[in-house]
């Protein structure tokens, strides 16, 4: 049985640009489903979502579709470290 694969916007290639297969358009689909379950996109608005995914060729078209959602982005705050860290050698 074949694992379901996840997205994520801060996982992958840097590069955005980067070209997309069909497993990480499957994998925003899957996320743009569930939060149209969730009430959080009408009818309308998850058909646009879902075509333009679809359709998608690059990374950065796909975070874009996610960019308004909450997922497991990390909030701002959370990134920032009171405690210094070492400088490398």
């Amino acid at each position: 049985m074949a694992e379901e694969m996840s997205y994520s916007r801060r996982s992958g290639p840097r590069d955005r640009r980067l070209r997309v297969g069909t497993a990480e358009r499957d994998a925003v689909a899957e996320v743009l489903r569930r939060e149209h379950v969730a009430g959080r996109l009408d009818d309308t608005e998850f058909d646009e979502r879902l075509e333009r995914c679809l359709s998608a060729k690059t990374y950065r078209e796909l975070d874009d579709l996610l960019a308004d959602l909450p997922g497991e982005e990390l909030e701002p705050r959370a990134l920032w470290s009171p405690r210094p860290r070492p400088l490398p050698r």
